[in-house]
């Protein structure tokens, strides 16, 4: 059971910082996409004037000291064509922009800015930003203000779009790196933890484990046990003088009933010498008793006075009397 809530506590931890460390590289890479747009937003703004690959030279070599961003996309006004990029480590185009998500920067909350975060399972896998490019942002270059009239810089319309999306690879690699060095250091302590708690476990339930003895003969009926538990815990002790108790009690118990089996094996010896010796007294009783009967009876077929036949009667009305109590 502890082992159990013990993992279960130690998945939970590393969930935990998983998912916060998700969060905390979602927040991160937001704030750095918002302060790299103006930037590029400035650096980006010849692309929408004319195809200028040096304005793609700076760009490149600008994001390359970003290790953080991912690829910067630049669109037309309707967002349907793309005039220049920066893709780190490749050179791929990107797909058109979706509509929804052009529509979604005339919303005021936004602040022309849309971030984009897409999850799945709730972890961040891409975080950019989507916004507008300005015709304001063309006057601060001298070699463009020549191709505009004085009515477009005084005006302010949407030219283009910028997309800027971060590398989540270097947040991720460091945010695994921490989790699996925290989750080292808490496999660590839970082992130790779990070490140190068995150990414990065991020398508490060493005074228990030592009565097991004693209680295995006491159950076999030996009452000649004896237990003998050192242990400075008080509810051991309790528990080791609640079985001396015991067993002194069943110790007397056993006593008595030895003397009872004892003494109802002496009266049983005594009932069976008693009816053998009443079987045998009435076996020699009644032969002679039937011997005197027999010649009584003899006698009373003689001639006898009536005085004589009056005493011959006597002796044998008492001699049938005894054998009718010798036979029961």
């Amino acid at each position: 059971v502890y082992l159990f809530w013990a993992v279960l506590a130690y998945a939970v931890t590393v969930a935990g910082l998983w998912w916060g460390s998700h969060r905390l590289i979602e927040e991160g890479m937001r704030r750095q996409a918002m302060q790299y747009i103006p930037e590029f937003d400035e650096m980006g703004t010849p692309l929408f004037v004319s195809d200028t690959s040096s304005a793609l030279d700076r760009i490149s070599r600008r994001a390359t000291n970003y290790a953080n961003i991912g690829y910067i996309r630049y669109y037309d006004a309707k967002g349907t064509k793309l005039l220049g990029q920066y893709h780190k480590g490749s050179s791929s185009a990107a797909p058109s922009l979706p509509a929804e998500y052009l529509r979604s920067l005339d919303d005021p909350a936004h602040s022309d800015r849309l971030v984009i975060i897409t999850r799945t399972l709730g972890i961040v896998n891409a975080v950019h930003v989507l916004a507008p490019v300005r015709s304001h942002s063309l006057q601060s270059d001298s070699l463009l203000d020549m191709t505009l009239d004085e009515n477009a810089q005084e005006s302010v319309r949407t030219i283009g779009y910028i997309d800027l999306g971060m590398d989540l690879t270097i947040g991720k690699n460091l945010m695994l790196r921490g989790i699996l060095f925290l989750s080292g250091l808490l496999g660590v302590v839970l082992l130790l933890s779990f070490t140190l708690g068995r150990q414990f476990i065991r020398n508490a339930l060493a005074p228990l484990l030592k009565l097991q003895e004693p209680l295995h003969r006491l159950a076999q009926g030996d009452f000649d046990v004896t237990v003998e538990v050192d242990a400075g815990d008080r509810e051991i002790t309790t528990i080791s003088d609640a079985l001396r108790t015991t067993i002194a009690g069943l110790r007397q118990r056993d006593k008595e009933k030895g003397e009872a089996l004892r003494g109802k094996t002496s009266a049983e010896a005594a009932n069976e010498a008693k009816s053998q010796f009443l079987a045998h007294m009435s076996h020699e009783i009644r032969t002679p008793l039937n011997g005197v009967l027999g010649f009584l009876g003899l006698l009373g077929k003689t001639e006898l006075d009536t005085v004589q036949r009056e005493y011959l009667r006597t002796p044998e009305v008492s001699a049938k009397t005894l054998l009718t109590v010798i036979n029961h």
